[in-house]
């Protein structure tokens, strides 16, 4: 009886052992399955912020290039009332200079203030539109200028000057055309 006793623990200790390695085995998998979703959840958030962040970096885009043409559109308006175009590259640098551009490189600046002062023949209210590559020289110079009381000083990239010199001589041609008609009208 001692040994049916033994027997029915002993079937009932493996029984429960068994069961104890299923339910670690569960355990284990459930613990995997867990470690795999939140991998995958971690892998959404971070696509997702990569997503969010494209969309933004590409609407900040699209406002900078709004300003930008925007800010375009205004100094072509300057150039075509006649304002002063100067770049500020380097010499070495500004080979492919805009026509009536006028070159006084920001790193000369200051040596060179009579040449600007000539071109705007002391005039601090005269129209003068500023450009270096990626505008950034142009801004410095413009604030300068600025801070000396110049009231129309506008800078800019160069590759954001949209219009062409003949469209700014073109316009100009047609005022002088205008104002040539009106004073053959009034004679």
């Amino acid at each position: 009886m001692k040994n049916i006793v033994a027997c029915i623990l002993l079937a009932a200790g493996t029984l429960a052992c068994a069961q104890a390695k299923n339910l670690a085995g569960d355990v284990n998998a459930a613990a995997g399955d867990a470690g795999k979703a939140a991998k995958e959840a971690e892998e959404k958030a971070a696509a997702e912020k990569a997503a969010a962040e494209k969309v933004a970096a590409e609407a900040d885009a699209a406002a900078k290039l709004a300003a930008s043409l925007d800010d375009a559109l205004a100094t072509n308006a300057k150039l075509v009332e006649g304002a002063l175009l100067i770049d500020v590259r380097a010499a070495d640098k500004a080979t492919d200079m805009l026509a009536t551009a006028k070159n006084i490189p920001a790193a000369e600046w200051d040596k060179r203030q009579a040449d600007f002062d000539t071109l705007t023949g002391g005039d601090k209210a005269k129209g003068v539109v500023i450009y270096s590559e990626d505008g950034a020289d142009a801004l410095q110079i413009r604030d300068k200028l600025k801070a000396a009381g110049h009231t129309a000083v506008w800078a800019q990239a160069k590759a954001a000057l949209v219009v062409t010199e003949a469209r700014a001589k073109g316009t100009a041609e047609v005022k002088d055309a205008v104002k040539d008609a009106k004073k053959k009208k009034s004679k």
